[in-house]
């Protein structure tokens, strides 16, 4: 029934665990039944909406918005854009004792804070797209979860499992 298969990934969900406890294994197994998965990146799986020319199945996950950007205000106050940790005048790393205030959150809301990662990640970057044309790029997604629906290994494997019966 499908041809290709592709995992998009949306931006600040939990990538890492998907691509580690599910998508390798999917790949290879998916592979051996003749369906093509070279359109995932295999490592990062930075994928981005892609328009196929035939069947894909294409499968996804979204987190809950206001979970989303509180990880990503914490990562942002803990870690520098290279990814080290920060460390505070005294030499501890500033995630000893972190307790930002309101007003801490508030400026990197509205000064720092990139919106809509779910809806970006649907049209390759672009803002403002219409709720109408994100409604239909949904419809065209064949399996969607949200990001508790993978915690723990049996929930991965239940997803993996739907997955793999969808394709046949």
């Amino acid at each position: 029934m499908y041809n290709k298969f592709f995992f998009l990934h949306i931006d600040k969900t939990i990538n890492v665990s998907v691509d580690i406890n599910i998508m390798h294994s999917l790949y290879r197994i998916i592979e051996r039944h003749g369906i093509d998965t070279s359109y995932n990146l295999k490592h990062s799986d930075h994928n981005r909406w892609h328009l196929f020319d035939e069947p894909a199945f294409i499968f996804t996950i979204f987190r809950n918005p206001l979970l989303r950007t509180t990880a990503d205000f914490t990562q942002s106050m803990l870690y520098d854009e290279f990814g080290t940790r920060r460390i505070n005048p005294h030499g501890a790393h500033v995630d000893d004792g972190f307790d930002p205030s309101l007003d801490d959150f508030e400026k990197w809301l509205y000064t720092f804070h990139t919106p809509n990662y779910q809806a970006r990640s649907l049209f390759n970057g672009l803002r403002n797209v219409s709720h109408e044309t994100i409604a239909e790029r949904l419809k065209e997604i064949n399996l969607m979860v949200k990001e508790d629906d993978l915690y723990g290994q049996a929930k991965q494997n239940q997803v993996a499992n739907k997955i793999l019966s969808d394709l046949a």
